[in-house]
């Protein structure tokens, strides 16, 4: 068993390059901090935007969303899918998004206001993709900001 301090210490490397503090999380790959290290930089560019942050890493029965905010202003829900990547050698982070994952994003969506939320009508939502890609001149930070449909004849990885 590890000592505390010796599990913080090995949960804080979420990268060669980039350090972040997980201390909740027992094993995870490098590339599940990775991603959990995007998230957390994702959620900073919502909220330094005025978005509220409502849900993290939302599970229901074959999907997830990995943030859900809300806009105050428009009054609407933003169902964000975050893709961190370090290079394209997979395809770029958006090329990851198919039409699979677009539709399970929605069935989470409604189980989410339904169920979880007991909301009698489904509030008006938008599926919104932020990606990161580290690169040698640090992030750079993609955000598409609504997402009508996944196209089928795109290759995706």
């Amino acid at each position: 068993m590890l000592s505390p301090n010796r599990k913080n210490e090995l949960l804080m490397r979420a990268s060669d390059d980039f350090l972040v503090r997980i201390p909740t999380l027992e094993y995870m790959t490098k590339q599940k901090i990775l991603g959990a290290w995007g998230e957390e930089r994702a959620c900073e560019f919502l909220l330094a935007r005025d978005k509220q942050i409502i849900a993290r890493n939302y599970h229901a029965q074959g999907g997830e969303i990995d943030i859900i905010a809300y806009d105050k202003i428009t009054k609407v829900y933003l169902l964000v899918e975050v893709k961190t990547r370090r290079n394209e050698l997979f395809g770029s982070p958006l090329q990851s998004i198919n039409p699979k994952k677009y539709q399970s994003m929605i069935r989470s969506a409604l189980r989410y206001f339904v169920v979880e939320k007991r909301m009698k009508e489904i509030p008006t939502f938008t599926i919104q993709v932020i990606t990161i890609m580290l690169t040698t001149q640090g992030l750079e930070i993609e955000y598409l900001d609504h997402i009508d449909d996944i196209p089928e004849s795109e290759e995706h990885y």
